[in-house]
């Protein structure tokens, strides 16, 4: 990478919001599979949005993450969706990760995924304002919430 001495090099880390045709190829992709066109279309979109970030003065341009797949423009568990299913050691369960509000923690024994509406960043950045209450995300499909195997 070249040296700069005139700016701070300025890049950024995480998903992107979708357009509307990346979210409705995404969920056409879970009854089509990945199709050619379902891969054009991620090419072409991850093309824009790194022309969109030059564009804006942003040095180190990145794909958005748009290769993983997000239910809304904005989806809160597009990270968990990746990192469950590139895990191992994880199993899907039937609850539903948005509508279940119970509180779930680790203890120094006992491994959990802790619940979403109970999260730090639930408590401490977001606000009512900015987010709907546990339960009534608007965008949010049903999604299983994944365990360790025995727990």
């Amino acid at each position: 990478m070249p040296r700069t001495t005139d700016h701070i090099r300025v890049t950024h880390a995480g998903s992107l919001p979708r357009t509307p045709e990346l979210i409705a190829a995404n969920e056409a992709k879970e009854t089509d599979g990945i199709t050619p066109e379902f891969l054009d279309l991620l090419e072409t979109s991850v093309v824009d949005v790194v022309q969109r970030q030059k564009e804006l003065g942003i040095d180190i341009p990145n794909d958005g993450e748009y290769g993983h797949t997000m239910s809304s423009s904005v989806d809160y568990g597009a990270w968990w969706n990746y990192s469950f299913s590139t895990l191992g050691g994880l199993e899907p369960t039937d609850v539903d990760r948005w509508a279940d509000a119970t509180v779930h923690r680790s203890s120094p024994a006992t491994s959990f995924l802790t619940s979403f509406p109970d999260r730090g960043t639930g408590r401490s950045s977001m606000t009512p304002t900015t987010t709907p209450p546990p339960g009534s995300w608007p965008t949010a499909r049903p999604s299983r919430s994944p365990r360790s195997p025995g727990h």
